[in-house]
């Protein structure tokens, strides 16, 4: 089964703006919730990402180089993007450690894809709610009421789209699906992510074996990219 992006480490174009890491020279300690971090240097046209792996006697020093690409918009200004150290296309987060790449290099899933059927449906439909009412709302409560300014068209449309999406996951709950419905949509969704397994162990083992060989091994322990 494939990893999730919410397992890996994740450094995003807001979190580098937020930062103020645009400027050379500038830096800045991320942290996660499991405790690890990573020290972030803005350089010319890149971010240097420095953290280590390891413990003890295993411990070992990393720094990855990540390009920042401007790209034009339409009507005018630029947008900012990291450049993935493996496929070298534009993104907007980058995930992992030793090395950092984007979500296809790992072949990383979203949490949304790991979801049965009737409550992916579900959770598009709360997504629908929480812009009207800033809150979730249980199946067992009504929609929430059509907020002033709103065109009643449009919030009748929202308010069918919303009990189209969430009426399967409401079976579920007042019991008209049974467990072995829940077991079938449940196997269609693992047989699809089977099939991919295979093909993302062979692409995550090939980018880290490119990876390793290419880099090399300075005296001090860490390798640092020119800026």
């Amino acid at each position: 089964m494939r990893a999730l992006t919410t397992e890996h480490r994740r450094i995003t174009v807001r979190s580098v703006l937020e930062g103020g890491l645009t400027a050379k020279g500038a830096s800045a300690v991320m942290r996660w919730e499991d405790g690890s971090s990573v020290r972030l240097e803005a350089g010319s046209d890149c971010l240097l990402v420095q953290y280590a792996t390891g413990s003890n006697e295993d411990r070992e020093t990393h720094c990855d180089r990540i390009e920042l690409h401007l790209s034009p918009c339409h009507f005018g200004g630029h947008r900012l993007y990291l450049v993935c150290p493996s496929c070298r296309k534009p993104r907007v987060s980058i995930y992992g450690s030793a090395p950092f790449a984007c979500r296809e290099c790992y072949d990383l899933a979203y949490a949304s894809e790991t979801t049965r059927g009737p409550f992916r449906l579900y959770d598009t439909g709360q997504k629908i709610a929480h812009k009207l009412a800033g809150r979730f709302v249980t199946l067992d409560e009504p929609f929430p009421d059509r907020p002033k300014g709103m065109h009643r068209k449009t919030y009748e449309a929202k308010r069918a789209k919303w009990k189209r999406m969430t009426n399967p996951a409401r079976s579920i709950y007042e019991g008209q699906w049974s467990d072995e419905m829940l077991k079938e949509a449940g196997a269609r969704y693992r047989a699809n992510f089977d099939r991919q397994d295979e093909r993302s162990r062979a692409n995550v083992s090939a980018y880290l074996e490119r990876y390793w060989q290419d880099k090399p091994t300075p005296a001090n322990g860490l390798n640092r990219p020119a800026l």
